[in-house]
């Protein structure tokens, strides 16, 4: 079969599209379109290096603190919370030598047992696990989005007349995307500095020498969480 007869058979309303075609130039207008943005975000984000962190906390740390800035709020979010897990797993490891597989929330309690973090600190990762990061991981769209509504204008079919209402997940599906867009465009930067205050407090606490004996493990007996 020729490929003038090919041509000639395709569907009319057939449409091919790809998500790129000139790599230099898509990438080149892709990041000039996100500057303006990301200079204005970035502005709002620590610009001081991360102190005594251990290579893999540096680049997770990196990686979050640069989605962040590119307006990339989804993954930034995402990132931040695997940051979190892996921060409390790396100081029972460079504590205790302790690599047994676990999950978040053991990981918490566990630090928190050892005193390697405040009862505080416990309180708002537990809180970090149980209403961003599982979630988030899991795109729990309708935990996320299920008390944010937009307004709308409907037509009452027995009266005939516009009414105005307000519109959820439940209602229309789609706003539940809508939803987790706006919520995400609130909450990645006041997170990731949450984030960022206490991957630098842990940082300091548990990866600088003079730091680390009040804090017992290796180094000592575990103190107890304040």
């Amino acid at each position: 079969m020729s490929d003038e007869k090919t041509k000639e058979e395709e569907p009319k309303f057939v449409r091919y599209t790809k998500i790129w075609v000139d790599a230099e130039k898509d990438i080149s207008g892709l990041l000039e379109g996100m500057k303006e943005g990301s200079i204005k975000r970035l502005k709002k984000l620590p610009s001081e290096e991360l102190p005594f962190a251990e290579p893999r906390i540096r680049m997770l740390y990196y990686e979050a603190h640069y989605l962040t800035a590119l307006g990339l709020f989804n993954a930034s979010i995402v990132i931040s919370c695997i940051l979190l897990e892996a921060l409390l797993k790396e100081i029972l490891f460079f504590r205790d030598k302790d690599i047994k597989d676990r999950t978040f929330g053991s990981a918490i309690d566990e630090c928190q047992k050892r005193g390697y973090i405040t009862n505080a600190e416990a309180k708002w990762l537990k809180s970090v696990k149980s209403n961003i990061r599982n979630w988030y991981i899991h795109s729990n769209l309708e935990k996320i989005g299920k008390d944010i509504g937009f307004k709308a204008f409907a037509i009452n079919l027995e009266t005939r007349k516009i009414e105005e209402t307000v519109l959820f997940g439940e209602n229309v599906r789609a706003v539940y995307d809508i939803a987790k867009n706006q919520l995400d465009k609130r909450m990645a930067i006041p997170f990731f500095l949450d984030v960022d205050k206490f991957t630098r407090e842990i940082c300091t606490r548990h990866f600088q020498i003079e730091s680390r004996k009040k804090w017992g493990g290796s180094n000592g007996e575990p103190s107890k969480s304040p």
